[in-house]
């Protein structure tokens, strides 16, 4: 099951930041070397890499230019199937390579720190890069000194961290066994992330409201505070019982995914992802309720070459085969009977992550049995019961 991808993939401006007017579109030959990307059932998006060949002009512009653009992958009739944003390049030329990496400015800074001799905790003030905000978005640090003398010696030490680290730096390799500048060993190497990626970059601290609330309202709250890439959000409803302060600096996705992983009442497994478009979604995840539509992919192992259908029977592209779904094979097991449910039906399998090859045209599947174990323990660790 061999398909070379026969879509596209378009660099954007960002859409949030807005601090340019970008567009670039590629088909995969001939300029782009290697594409491969990511989809999960927790995440959404994740990660994506392509390697381009080309007009070193267009690299150098695009390295210097490009973290935060929008990435969009799209299928040859349209619909995009992948977006996020880019995190990291990588330009090589000759001998050398250089790299600059999002996940390295930080533009929102404060510090926890003790008083000499003091016990309590206390943070600095917090100090702000607005031009690098402007253009890649408010990226949050919180960094841990130990003792000071006093809140100014904290300060200072924050505006220098901040200083350092607002704009992204230039990083560089030397490999001589790469030979001399020609057309062969000129590249670029873009990374990028998925948007639920920008959840993390800033904290979630909340101490006005005591007490609990549904899951899904404490969900509300965080990416109202952190959610500054989210377009849309839909939250269904959860009854979990979920404190409402956070007073220790943790990043707004890691609470969310916490959150998701208590699941509900009846240990039903419950996911939060950024579907394309930016669109923030906090819902039970698939069904395992046995249904005439509950298996979205069908594959029998005996098939050569192996494919997978759909639950209408029409053959599957790799990137057409997406998480968060049911997946049968049949022919490898002797199975009998009528199982009650997907969660016993030893040849059903939730699909947990999607990783494509674009260029080469292959893909793998990794599949669970919806980890009801895990939702079981998160709410006894929790106290909302086992």
């Amino acid at each position: 099951m061999s398909n070379i991808f026969p879509g596209s993939v378009i660099l954007k401006n960002n859409p949030v930041t807005q601090w340019e007017k970008y567009s670039r579109t590629w088909s995969v030959a001939p300029a782009i070397m290697a594409l491969s990307c990511r989809e999960s059932a927790d995440s959404g998006p994740e990660d994506f890499r392509m390697k381009l060949g080309g007009d070193l002009g267009e690299l150098r512009e695009i390295f210097t230019n490009g973290l935060g653009r929008h990435i969009d992958v799209a299928m040859p009739y349209g619909p995009v199937f992948w977006d996020g944003q880019v995190t990291k390049l990588t330009l090589k030329v000759g001998s050398l390579e250089l790299s600059r990496n999002l996940n390295e400015i930080w533009n929102s800074i404060w510090l926890r720190y003790r008083l000499i001799g003091g016990t309590s905790t206390l943070r600095s003030t917090t100090v702000t890069d607005t031009d690098s905000q402007d253009q890649y978005g408010a990226r949050e640090f919180v960094g841990t000194i130990g003792e000071v003398n006093a809140l100014a010696e904290a300060d200072q030490l924050a505006n220098r961290y901040l200083d350092y680290n607002a704009r992204p730096r230039v990083f560089m390799a030397i490999n001589p066994s790469a030979g001399r500048i020609s057309e062969n060993n000129i590249s670029l190497e873009i990374v990028g992330k998925g948007y639920f990626d920008t959840l993390n970059w800033k904290r979630y601290n909340q101490t006005a409201s005591t007490g609990t609330k549904n899951a899904d309202l404490v969900v509300d709250d965080i990416i109202t505070a952190v959610g500054d890439f989210i377009a849309s959000s839909r939250t269904e409803t959860n009854t979990t019982p979920t404190p409402k302060v956070y007073d220790i600096d943790r990043k707004g996705g890691e609470i969310i995914k916490s959150i998701a992983g208590m699941g509900d009442s009846s240990y039903n497994r419950w996911i939060a992802r950024l579907n394309v478009g930016r669109a923030f979604v906090f819902e039970a995840a698939a069904s395992p309720t046995i249904a005439a539509t509950a298996v979205k992919f069908r594959l029998n192992v005996f098939d050569d070459p192996l494919v997978i259908h759909n639950h209408l029977g029409r053959p599957m592209a790799g990137y057409e085969i997406v998480p968060n779904t049911w997946l049968r094979a049949r022919g490898a097991l002797l199975v009998s009977g009528v199982p009650a449910s997907l969660l016993e039906d030893a040849e059903a399998a939730y699909i947990e992550t999607v990783d494509r090859n674009l260029v080469g045209g292959d893909f793998q599947i990794l599949t669970s049995r919806l980890q009801r174990g895990d939702v079981m323990l998160a709410r006894a660790a929790s106290g909302t019961g086992a």
